[in-house]
């Protein structure tokens, strides 16, 4: 943008002279305005499935954009960005911003889903023991439900264990 004057003058030995000023202005463009979020960083049990995750993904995304300018363009170079894996993983995004009164820029974040806790399993051992040491079918369901108690999960996100079909001490 900018003004520039010029002058013009009309002489004739037989015209009374005059004089002109006359301006030619370009109104500079809007300033380019870039928009993006910042760094995203979540836990992979915040989500329930690879489409939540997604729409997680597509909502952060939306909020790149560019306004102001000429024409502003704004364009994932690489293409549609993709969100990484539910479970685990990061995509770094590069937002290219171009405008033909405008230095191109580039905006870049990354979304990252942090690994739920490894899952934990415990099981015992095998167990067998001899008839006779067990007092009477108390004493071997009280053994036998303490050995079923040994089995647990842990870690995940809030894992359940459990057994298909019930479960009763041998007699």
């Amino acid at each position: 943008g900018g003004t520039v004057s010029v002058s013009y003058s009309v002489i004739d030995k037989c015209y009374q002279g005059t004089f002109f000023v006359r301006s030619f202005t370009i109104t500079p463009a809007p300033a380019v305005v870039v928009n993006g979020p910042e760094d995203n960083r979540s836990n992979a049990c915040s989500y329930a499935d690879q489409a939540a995750a997604d729409a997680a993904f597509a909502a952060w995304l939306a909020q790149f954009n560019v306004s102001g300018g000429c024409a502003p363009s704004g364009s994932f170079g690489e293409g549609t960005p993709s969100a990484p894996a539910y479970c685990g993983g990061a995509t770094t995004v590069t937002y290219t911003v171009t405008d033909k009164c405008y230095q191109t820029s580039v905006r870049t974040a990354t979304f990252t889903i942090t690994p739920a806790p490894i899952v934990g399993v415990n099981v015992p051992s095998d167990m067998s023991s001899n008839a006779c040491s067990y007092a009477d079918q108390d004493a071997a369901n009280a053994a036998y439900d303490a050995w079923i108690a040994s089995f647990s999960v842990s870690g995940g996100c809030a894992p359940v264990g459990g057994f298909s079909d019930e479960q009763t001490a041998p007699s």
